[in-house]
């Protein structure tokens, strides 16, 4: 039982760094088309909706790259809670997501002058 948690730890290490290290490297680049529409983003609501599900409010943003790291994360999380490693993972992914989508908002309305 000790071997499988350690594989289970050792594969949510080898998972969050293989999804981490994409959104991180997207984070400090603004895509152009983030900015495109003229629709004012509701932070709040990015940041809620990201908190629920991981990667919901990056696509309500329409950061669809950052969504599918986070949803993804958010998938291994609920694989991985069968072992009970992935507990850690799915709070972590919701409040960085959620974080994450409120900065984006921000951001978009301040560059389309909407804030």
């Amino acid at each position: 039982m000790k071997v499988l948690k350690l594989v289970g730890v050792v594969l949510t290490v080898a998972l969050l760094f293989t999804a981490v290290t994409p959104a991180i490297q997207a984070s400090q680049v603004e895509p152009a088309f983030l900015y495109e529409e003229g629709e004012k983003r509701e932070p709040i609501l990015a940041a809620v909706m990201s908190l629920f599900i991981p990667g919901l409010g990056q696509l309500y943003n329409g950061d669809t790259p950052k969504a599918y790291y986070f949803l993804g994360a958010f998938g291994a999380g609920i694989l991985l809670s069968i072992v009970g490693i992935g507990l850690l993972i799915i709070p972590v992914a919701a409040v960085w997501a959620a974080y994450d989508a409120y900065v984006t908002a921000v951001s978009i309305n301040e560059a389309l002058g909407l804030e």
